[in-house]
């Protein structure tokens, strides 16, 4: 029980953490210093302590396509110089250059297609916000103690009418009609 309170605390301050980051993010953009603090000693702790999770993730962030690509551009220029191949280093400079220029012509032609589709999962994002008002609405509306009133009411009134129609039954059953031939 210790220790899942501790969690639970790590991963609210974590939590204030990342929206007081969201909440800045413009000023942060702009290069803006930010300093927040924190009262959670756990956190402070964990960040210092250079645990697994940490590591992993920056092995992660390191080896993403980008920086093994600019990894291996590095080295082939830099054995290229050493070597003094200088028309295989235009050649090599150049056919990258080609790529990226390439590479960055595609991205500005899908920035618009992105922008759109953006907007339309903006539009989406707000017709569902209407409807989780709408559900909540309804919800509140229907109190489950005035439902559970008004259902007994409606079955306690057909059962009294169906308890008398079987009554009625009953009766017209062992007193059959007489005919007064008089």
């Amino acid at each position: 029980m210790y220790a899942e309170r501790k969690y639970l605390t790590f991963d609210r301050e974590l939590l204030a953490l990342s929206e007081t980051l969201f909440h800045y993010r413009i000023l942060i953009r702009q290069g803006q210093r930010l300093y927040t603090a924190t009262d959670h000693k756990n956190l402070v702790i964990y960040i210092n302590s250079g645990s697994k999770v940490e590591t992993n993730r920056k092995l992660k962030n390191q080896e993403t396509p980008a920086n093994i690509s600019a990894r291996i551009f590095k080295e082939t220029v830099e054995t290229l110089l050493e070597s003094n191949k200088k028309e295989q280093l235009k050649e090599f400079v150049f056919t990258t250059y080609d790529q990226l220029n390439l590479n960055l012509e595609t991205i500005n032609k899908n920035r618009s297609e992105t922008t759109k589709l953006l907007e339309e999962m903006g539009k989406i994002y707000k017709r569902l916000d209407k409807i989780d008002q709408r559900i909540n609405d309804v919800r509140y509306d229907l109190k489950s103690e005035t439902n559970r009133l008004a259902i007994t009411k409606l079955v306690n009134e057909h059962t009294r009418k169906i308890n008398s129609l079987v009554r009625l039954h009953k009766k017209n059953k062992n007193n059959p009609p007489t005919i007064n031939i008089n």
